[in-house]
């Protein structure tokens, strides 16, 4: 596994180099071209993504299609990833071009105990959190420690570059005691963003996606049951003239009648239900690069994410 960061490593900063020296209209064309190739190529992971798709679409046909298209968004991705430490206000003005559901995100953030952002691993969760972060708001980062440290002082670099802090987490062998920071953070009444449609080792729930039996993460609704603070799905997606959409729906509640392994379980199938209606919307955006569904590889989930993410082994 370390091997594979090292080599990911090596390919992330070259690809940071040629994107600080780009224009963006010069990378988009390369990230598309490089993301067809990909396509071509990777013939493994080419079926691993149609595999996904098409418990998505139930289309063998569409899955094919969309999965060529997952491939070429995921390059774009990275590339407007890997040029973050460079965009400005004018930049981000250019490129986010439509944002709605500021008013849900005002409403919790009256409350005074902070909000929880969650996301699944679609479109552009970083270019959010940049513009987040642009419109005076005090944002950290949930994220997985890396294998490799270089990787993780890179993905870093990238987000101080807009005032953003990471908190590391590992589910794996934390206690309520490393929640601590994270629990301040809300006390402040900032935000604290995590992506939560992979599963984790330990504190997952059981819900339905797509049809199928899936394992998500409950810690946004932990988080949100000890401190108070509300849970926000957000979106940020490509747009089709290369620009992005932000989008923040309505908290999702937690009833405090019920018990908490109650009250959580029924907002994580909530938080699911969200999800599925947006990933059937922008299916070509959401990235798993292994076997979604597949229960022998459910610890995948955490070793094949992104640089953004905080991820492991990015194939």
């Amino acid at each position: 596994m370390l091997d594979r960061t090292r080599t990911r490593f090596s390919y992330l900063l070259p690809a940071f180099l040629l994107a600080r020296a780009s224009l963006r209209p010069v990378r988009i064309l390369l990230a598309r071209l490089v993301g067809s190739f990909g396509f071509r190529i990777l013939r493994k992971l080419r079926e691993i993504v149609i595999g996904n798709l098409f418990v998505v679409t139930r289309s063998r046909r569409r899955a094919v299609c969309l999965a060529r298209d997952t491939f070429v968004h995921y390059s774009v991705y990275l590339s407007d990833y890997l040029s973050f430490p460079h965009w400005s206000e004018s930049a981000l003005r250019r490129l986010v071009t439509d944002v709605s559901g500021g008013e849900h995100l005002e409403t919790v953030l009256r409350a005074g105990k902070g909000a929880v952002m969650i996301t699944p691993h679609l479109g552009n969760w970083e270019a959010g959190g940049v513009w987040l972060a642009h419109q005076g708001f005090a944002l950290n980062v949930v994220t997985l420690p890396e294998d490799d440290p270089r990787t993780g002082v890179f993905r870093d670099a990238m987000r101080k570059a807009h005032g953003i802090r990471s908190f590391y987490y590992d589910p794996r062998s934390a206690s309520l005691e490393s929640m601590i920071d994270i629990l301040h953070a809300l006390r402040r009444n900032e935000l604290v963003a995590m992506l939560t449609d992979r599963s984790v080792p330990d504190r997952q729930e059981e819900v339905t996606l797509f049809g199928r039996p899936s394992s998500i993460p409950i810690g946004p609704f932990l988080l949100a049951w000890l401190s108070g603070a509300g849970v926000l799905p957000s979106y940020c997606v490509l747009l089709p003239d290369g620009t992005y959409r932000i989008r923040t729906e309505a908290a999702i509640q937690l009833d405090r009648t019920l018990k908490r392994e109650e009250s959580i379980r029924n907002a994580a199938r909530e938080m699911a239900r969200r999800y599925e209606s947006y990933i059937r919307a922008y299916p070509d955006q959401w990235y798993n690069f292994y076997s979604y569904w597949s229960r022998e590889n459910e610890t995948a989930a955490t070793a094949s994410s992104d640089p953004g993410a905080g991820g492991r082994a990015f194939p």
